[in-house]
């Protein structure tokens, strides 16, 4: 749990830099009225939050309450919500079924919280499974069951058989094994009558039932030209894409970038990546270090971090682990005349666009492992297991 006073004075720089209008004096008072729930405790219960969000709001939490200005209100809540459980806020409050958390199990979804925090997983990670484990205990609700020690292999059974109309196999996989963790929870296991993990042992993620987005390095090239770079915006992308189709890297690995990472006198840059802590040493090629100094040049602000990517627009800050371009892509890519159909059009779909342009070139899987960070052959086969003939010899290369 983030220590009351410093995530929501955390909270009011946000808000004195993001809001410049009248609106900027009601959301600072409305801070102020947050931290006053936390009273002698000096901690603010989920419970009085969502009390909270319903008399400011007139919703249920966390629904959209109704209109633009009431919701301006809701996103200031849920932005103190976030920094209160140690998450990074969002630039963006989406509201929904999705935003909804259980309320009969509130004191479980903070005890599972604290849990992960404890064994140092990434906010991302963290609410991430937060939703997965909510999606079992809405429907325990749903079904009148509002306590964990009611939960017996029926219900968990029926739960399970549930899942599989409403999910792919890969969804369904993902909130299982995110309930193992749950139920692993010292927390929320405690209160279970019986060991529910015996109904999810031996769990199978069916990785290949969905086909990887890929892209052709025309229509990366076609997107590329599509994007104005004698904007900020423009140099900003430009810059991106260029990262994640060369290199492949991840989203979070990009805007994590420092200054520091890149050598232009050894034309190097190197890379600790976020999702396995492991380096990775990349060359500085052409293709990347000119849009890379004509971002420096002509977009980057100065800023009290070391970040290579900062945004444009507002106080000079690092882009949120939230912000993965994902609108600005699609934008570009349709501009360009790509015809994106029902593939994604994130971010990672160029990594997984590179993993398969070099598997066709005939790059060998260990090599294209080495490029992407995997730690083995294995995981980068994931990237490119749709090229199956090709598969079939790249794994006498390495068996």
């Amino acid at each position: 749990m983030a220590d009351t006073r410093g995530a929501l004075q955390r909270a009011r720089l946000i808000i004195e830099e993001s809001n410049k209008d009248k609106f900027r004096e009601y959301a600072l008072r409305m801070v102020d009225e947050v931290e006053e729930l936390a009273g002698d405790r000096g901690m603010v219960h989920e419970g009085d939050l969502r009390t909270y969000y319903e008399r400011k709001t007139g919703a249920r939490p966390y629904e959209h309450p109704g209109n633009r200005y009431r919701a301006r209100k809701a996103r200031v809540i849920l932005m103190c919500r976030d920094l209160l459980s140690g998450l990074e806020p969002k630039t963006r409050y989406m509201f929904g079924k999705d935003a909804v958390r259980s309320s009969a199990f509130a004191e479980e979804l903070r005890s599972y919280r604290d849990w992960m925090g404890s064994r140092e997983l990434s906010p991302a990670t963290i609410e991430t499974r937060l939703q997965r484990a909510d999606v079992l205990l809405r429907y325990l609700e749903g079904s009148g069951i509002t306590e964990l020690g009611k939960i017996d292999a029926e219900a968990l059974a029926r739960f399970i058989a549930w899942l599989g109309g409403r999910y792919t196999d890969v969804g369904k996989s993902n909130i299982l094994y995110t309930l193992r963790d749950l139920f692993s929870c010292p927390g929320v296991s405690s209160s279970l009558a019986f060991d529910p993990t015996v109904l999810l042992t031996n769990l199978h993620t069916p990785k290949h039932d969905v086909v990887p987005s890929l892209y052709t390095q025309e229509e990366v090239a076609v997107t590329l030209s599509a994007i104005d770079r004698e904007t900020d915006a423009g140099r900003t992308l430009y810059l991106v894409v260029m990262l994640a189709a060369v290199y492949g890297l991840r989203s979070r690995d990009i805007k994590e970038l420092r200054i520091g990472d890149v050598d232009f006198n050894r034309e190097s840059i190197a890379v600790v990546q976020h999702k396995t802590g492991r380096p990775l040493a990349l060359p500085l090629v052409e293709c990347v270090k000119l849009p890379l100094l004509d971002y420096l040049m002509n977009t980057r602000r100065e800023c009290g971090c070391d970040n290579v990517l900062i945004r444009h627009r507002g106080a000079p800050r690092p882009y949120s682990p939230r912000n993965h371009f994902g609108g600005e892509l699609r934008t570009a890519m349709e501009r360009g005349g790509v015809v994106i159909g029902g593939r994604k059009a994130g971010l990672h779909s160029l990594r997984h666009s590179l993993a398969t342009g070099m598997l066709a070139s005939g790059v060998p899987v260990d090599e294209i492992a080495a490029v992407l960070g995997h730690q083995s052959a294995n995981a980068t086969k994931a990237y490119v297991w749709s090229d199956v003939e090709r598969l079939r010899m790249a794994a006498l290369e390495v068996g």
